[in-house]
């Protein structure tokens, strides 16, 4: 399930893609499927990493590769092992929210980005995850790698713009699985998962392997209220290029 249009990105061959917090990989893999890109995947997890590789490689095997090179490194967002300007594309999906210093983190996905390229950053949208947040009680909060914040529109905007960048465009994305993390919520703070709970994980399976109209449809319609991410599209203007 990819939260990224990469459609939107128009990466060339010969780009630098980075994916921050990658975990199985979903992004890195798409990226790796354009011509001549190369990824790289990390987390801060050494296992996740090894995940997304193991099927970054098999993407070579099975002639699924753009003919890129892949490589990958567990990191920290906040540290960015990587020199000034590197990367093409950064994405940054579904990591903000984990982290105490965020604003440490998008410095350095901007420090890592050339001037002009273009980021993209996911984050659960403010409602649905204050229903999250609501239903779990500390349960969610507390859990390892749990989220920290709940981010409202006006303060990541600003975060990104004290950053230097720009908003290309801002989307709503999965609806659908609002439900299905509500359902969860419940259920780790019943201790139990739910029949509803297992019930809808297969439908929404179902969804993103199908994509029936009915669903897709739901989707479009759902998203502008009770979307479970909201994704913006930077762009590096370079204003702290020094």
């Amino acid at each position: 399930m990819l939260t990224v249009d990469f459609e939107r990105l128009d990466i060339k061959p010969g780009a630098r893609v980075l994916d921050v917090g990658c975990g199985a990989g979903r992004h890195s893999w798409e990226a790796y499927g354009c011509p001549g890109v190369d990824v790289v995947a990390t987390d801060i997890s050494v296992n996740t990493v090894g995940w997304a590789l193991y099927m970054l490689d098999s993407m070579v095997g099975n002639g699924e590769s753009g003919g890129g090179n892949a490589y990958g490194a567990a990191v920290d967002a906040t540290c960015l092992p990587f020199a000034k300007n590197s990367f093409d594309v950064v994405i940054c999906s579904e990591v903000l929210e984990h982290i105490p210093n965020d604003q440490r983190a998008v410095e350095e996905l901007v420090r890592v980005l050339k001037p002009g390229g273009a980021l993209v950053v996911s984050v659960p949208l403010y409602l649905p995850e204050k229903i999250c947040w609501a239903l779990a009680d500390e349960t969610y909060r507390k859990m390892a790698g749990g989220h920290v914040r709940i981010y409202r529109k006006k303060e990541l905007e600003k975060l990104f713009k004290e950053a230097g960048l720009t908003c290309q465009a801002r989307r709503r994305e999965h609806a659908l699985h609002s439900p299905l993390w509500w359902l969860k919520c419940l259920s780790a703070r019943r201790g139990k998962s739910g029949i509803l709970s297992t019930v809808y994980d297969k439908f929404i399976h179902w969804h993103i392997t199908r994509r029936p109209a009915p669903t897709v449809f739901a989707e479009n319609l759902l998203a502008p209220v009770m979307a479970k991410s909201i994704v913006y599209y930077l762009k590096n203007e370079g204003k702290h290029d020094s």
